[in-house]
């Protein structure tokens, strides 16, 4: 009888064990949720405060390219009758085209010195600038960054006659106006993640109220055999982890029962 007793009391500390054991996964499966819909809300936020603003910078900065390239063909167009660059036949071709002074346009001869610069401040000086010189090279190139809440662009292009490079187009530029462009539609963009959101959490909480409700069943009903009502029984729908849980507690209060 001693070793029934015996036994029937080792069981029910075991089973309050493995009771707390459940109570205990519960709470972990209720951690991990939550902790697994903060996570996506933060790479949510992430993705759409990062991927369509590189887009549109992207698309900006194209554009930007495309407006500089065209402006600067025209000049090395224009300048190609000429054999020889010099600061007067470059400024006559120039007053002509009569360009918008919207950016820095120098001009150099082959040995990358500066003929004419609509600045000023360059004129007869060597040009090291690294776009000017790979444009020596025949090449054309453009680098465009943001920085600062400023899109600055630099554009170069060789100027060929007869065949051979007489010397380069120049053009950088600072524009603040596409910079308030980018800024406002990142303003858009977290006001737009902001929202969503807010919805995304608003959804959640509405289709997570059945489960909580589940949740805190079980729980309950852990508390209540824990403190000797053995004949409580849960019943919970679904296939799921709680439906799981809710089969060995039964089991458990069963055997619990018996003892």
């Amino acid at each position: 009888m001693w070793a029934i007793f015996w036994q029937s009391e080792n069981f029910k500390k075991i089973a309050a064990e493995k009771l707390e054991g459940l109570k205990k996964v519960s709470g972990y499966t209720q951690f991990r949720l939550i902790g697994g819909f903060v996570l996506l809300l933060v790479a949510l936020l992430i993705c759409l405060n990062t991927i369509p603003l590189m887009y549109f910078r992207d698309v900006l900065a194209s554009e930007k390219e495309r407006a500089l390239r065209a402006k600067a063909m025209m000049i090395s167009s224009s300048l190609a009758p000429l054999s020889r660059l010099s600061g007067d036949s470059v400024l006559q071709v120039l007053d002509i085209l009569d360009l918008e002074p919207d950016s820095r346009t120098v001009v150099s001869n082959e040995d990358a010195v500066s003929v004419y610069d609509n600045l000023g401040g360059s004129r007869g000086k060597l040009m090291l600038f690294p776009e000017l010189l790979s444009a020596l090279d025949k090449n054309e190139v453009f680098r465009g960054k943001y920085e600062g809440g400023v899109f600055y662009s630099k554009l170069a292009v060789p100027i060929f006659s007869s065949g051979k490079i007489v010397g380069t187009v120049y053009l950088s530029e600072k524009d603040e106006e596409m910079s308030k462009i980018i800024s406002t539609i990142q303003g858009r963009f977290f006001i737009i993640s902001l929202a969503v959101c807010a919805l995304a959490i608003f959804l959640a909480i509405v289709m997570s109220r059945g489960y909580w409700n589940r949740m805190r069943n079980l729980s309950a009903a852990i508390s209540l055999v824990r403190d000797g009502d053995y004949e409580h029984r849960i019943h919970l729908e679904g296939r799921d982890e709680l439906k799981m849980l809710a089969n060995e507690f039964n089991e458990l209060t069963e055997r619990l029962q018996e003892t």
